[in-house]
C-alpha cells in the first residue's frame, strides 16, 4: 500500500492518477477486558473531574486512521463505568453507548443519560 500526498505542480502527472475511494479493511472486535482497563485508568482522575462538573462522560475512540483502530464494539460487551455517567465508544461507523454492568445485580444495563448536543 502507498499514499500519494501530492504531485509537483504543473508537471501533468496529476492526469495519470484517478481517485477510487475504495478501501478494504479488517475490523476486529474490541476486547471487553481491554476496554475496561482503559476505563479504569481514566477513572483515576474522576474525583478531580467531579470537583469541576456535575456530569462526567467518557468517550473511548478507536482511531480508524490507524490499522490498530479498526475495531467494533461487540454486542455482548458491558463495562463497569467506574463512576462515569455514561461511556461512549466511537469508531468510523459512529458513536454508541456502551452497556454497563449494574454492580448490585450483575446484569448488563443500557445507558440512560445522553450527552448534551449543544
Amino acid at each position: 500500500m502507498f499514499h500519494v500526498l501530492g504531485l509537483p505542480a504543473g508537471t501533468g502527472l496529476e492526469r495519470r492518477w484517478d481517485v477510487m475511494n475504495n478501501t478494504v479493511d479488517w475490523v476486529g472486535d474490541l476486547d471487553g477486558q481491554r476496554l475496561q482497563q482503559k476505563i479504569n485508568v481514566k477513572a483515576q482522575d474522576l474525583p478531580k473531574y467531579r470537583r469541576m462538573v456535575a456530569s462526567a462522560f467518557l468517550l473511548v475512540v478507536a482511531d480508524g486512521s490507524r490499522a490498530s483502530g479498526f475495531l467494533d464494539l461487540p454486542p455482548d460487551v458491558a463495562v463497569d463505568r467506574q463512576g462515569f455517567d455514561v461511556v461512549y465508544f466511537q469508531n468510523n461507523e459512529g458513536t454508541q453507548d456502551v452497556p454497563f454492568i449494574d454492580g448490585s445485580r450483575g446484569t448488563a444495563q443500557s445507558p440512560a443519560p445522553k450527552a448534551p448536543t449543544h
